[in-house]
């Protein structure tokens, strides 16, 4: 039978679990913000020319906007999906930690693909729920992040399907009180350290105007008197524009994927049958 949700048992699982996984969790953050660093510097090859075209030719930009919109939608679209992925593999690969079954990275990657069509309607149907919430009070919110925080671990661990709701809020219900506290102090955290990619930013813009000081166009230093077209090129061409957006993007990817190995851990802790764990260690003691 599944108990209670203690704070202090998944505090104690969280640590253990990061001591011995840390690095395989840094190391997939870093191959998942190389991936997207790849796609970012694609994009902007594809934009730089259209951002060109606008200043050369300011009377098409109708078709400049769609041109342009098209491919970020895209690129939006494609990164949703991208990040959905990652999520699903985290949640996987930590159950996989946390209950000692280890499977091949194949079968994850499988695993992982083969929830998303599901886990994609399931995010709309929980942020339509959320919208809704929030037409009426701040409360209602609040219940509706709460009771459906595992409904992708239930999604991809159990495989309860759109059950994964009612999973979700079957798990919550025990222990509402303990979950309630879990999103704010990981939001809290989180929010926190958030300034740190947004303070390593600065540092490289100085770097970049001190790199535009010292080109024939701009002789003041100051940006908005340079022209258009060689603004394009030191933005887009610039060697900083790709460590920047990969370094805070690194931060980004890492932070998403600690929240999903949180989240997971805290299910797999409240999905934990005591009673068999006590027998486990009683057991365990009649033979030492």
């Amino acid at each position: 039978m599944e108990s209670k949700f203690e704070l202090e048992k998944w505090f104690k699982s969280c640590l253990r679990l990061v001591k011995v996984n840390w690095i395989q969790l840094v190391y997939i953050s870093i191959i998942a913000t190389g991936i997207f660093v790849g796609g970012v510097y694609f994009l902007l090859q594809e934009l730089q020319p259209l951002i060109l075209e606008l200043i050369n030719k300011p009377d098409n930009y109708e078709a400049f906007f769609i041109k342009v919109l098209i491919k970020l939608s895209s690129f939006f679209i494609i990164y949703l999906l991208y990040m959905a992925f990652i999520d699903l593999f985290i949640i996987h690969l930590t159950s996989q930690w946390y209950t000692g079954v280890k499977l091949s990275i194949e079968k994850t990657v499988i695993k992982a693909l083969s929830a998303m069509p599901l886990a994609i309607i399931l995010e709309i149907v929980y942020i339509l729920m959320a919208f809704i919430a929030s037409m009426f009070c701040f409360f209602p919110v609040i219940f509706v992040i709460v009771y459906f925080l595992f409904i992708f671990q239930a999604l991809i661990i159990e495989e309860k399907g759109l059950g994964s709701f009612g999973r979700s809020i079957d798990i919550v219900k025990k222990s509402f009180g303990n979950f309630l506290v879990i999103p704010f102090i990981i939001g809290f955290v989180f929010q926190f350290i958030f300034s740190f990619p947004l303070s390593f930013i600065s540092i490289p813009i100085d770097i970049l105007d001190l790199f535009s000081n010292n080109t024939d166009t701009i002789n003041t230093g100051d940006v908005e008197k340079m022209n258009p077209a060689d603004l394009v090129d030191l933005i887009f061409n610039s060697p900083y524009t790709i460590p920047i957006i990969g370094v805070v993007f690194l931060f980004l990817i890492l932070q998403s994927n600690l929240k999903s190995f949180l989240y997971t851990v805290a299910f797999e802790e409240a999905r934990k049958d005591r009673s068999t764990e006590q027998a486990g260690i009683i057991k365990e003691d009649k033979f030492s």
